[in-house]
């Protein structure tokens, strides 16, 4: 399979669903690639052509081949199958999904809500195109949510998005500061993380991403706005360090002048 087109358009949408479930990564990855593989075969949507009933897109691969898209490799047991049949049990993903032919083959057929979830990627501007080498890189299930996030907003003009901080920073920093910095240099974008006070939600904390790349129109008050007490991050390639937020010339990109950071950011909001 290594000739052949490895991208996925997924809708956000299902992505957090998927996410959000507590999967393993491993799981999770091999549920990327049973969505690829659907799509492959036409069973999503392709121009006129709909599937309005889950049962006439019952699909099936070789364990063997979702492994060599995504992971795990370097074993030819069904251990990791068994697990995503364990782990999406009563999840809502599929009506049906189990394994023939002594567990080295499984067979699926997505639910409804994922049909129409999938039906929609290309109506709106809310889905994320995933790469399967990227995919089966993300060693870890932060990893790969962030991949995913980046993923959705890569063409948006002012990406950020908000996640919510449910344990200590100090025992999460170095795992989510370090699958961010995985992820910035897949995508060679620059990520700016404020860790905020969320007011409204008695005294607990959220991580506010901000992505610079070539294409994206900061207003330059707008990126350096983080909120009072505020500790900023920024995460590039090489370099993960504590920034002072409020200063323009911490959010140079790589090659460009710190100095000029303000002009450059209202010259690309005049184009």
């Amino acid at each position: 399979m290594s000739d052949q087109n490895k991208q996925i358009s997924v809708t956000f949408e299902l992505l957090e669903q998927i996410l959000a479930a507590g999967l393993s990564t491993t799981t999770t990855r091999l549920l990327i690639s049973m969505i690829y593989m659907q799509d492959r075969e036409n069973l999503w949507r392709s121009d006129e052509y709909f599937i309005h009933k889950p049962q006439d897109a019952k699909m099936w691969a070789f364990g063997a081949e979702l492994r060599a898209l995504v992971g795990p490799t370097g074993s030819n047991n069904a251990k990791s199958l068994k697990k995503l049949i364990e782990e999406v049990d009563g999840r809502g993903l599929f009506d049906a999904v189990s394994l023939t032919d002594r567990n080295t083959q499984i067979h699926w057929q997505f639910s409804r809500d994922v049909h129409e979830m999938m039906a929609c990627r290309w109506l709106g501007p809310d889905f994320a195109l995933l790469d399967l080498d990227k995919v089966r890189a993300c060693g870890s299930i932060i990893t790969l949510d962030l991949y995913c996030r980046v993923r959705n907003l890569r063409k948006k003009r002012v990406p950020e998005f908000e996640l919510p901080l449910e344990v200590r920073w100090r025992d999460y920093r170095q795992k989510f500061l370090g699958s961010l910095q995985q992820v910035v240099t897949m995508e060679n974008t620059i990520a700016f993380v404020g860790l905020e006070w969320v007011r409204r939600a008695e005294g607990r904390q959220r991580l506010l991403v901000r992505l610079r790349h070539k294409g994206t129109t900061w207003y330059p008050d707008k990126i350096r706005y983080w909120s009072m007490n505020a500790r900023v991050f920024r995460v590039s390639s090489n370099e993960i360090a504590e920034i002072d937020g409020r200063n323009l010339r911490q959010y140079a990109l790589p090659g460009e002048s710190p100095g000029q950071v303000e002009a450059n950011l209202r010259k690309n909001l005049a184009e």
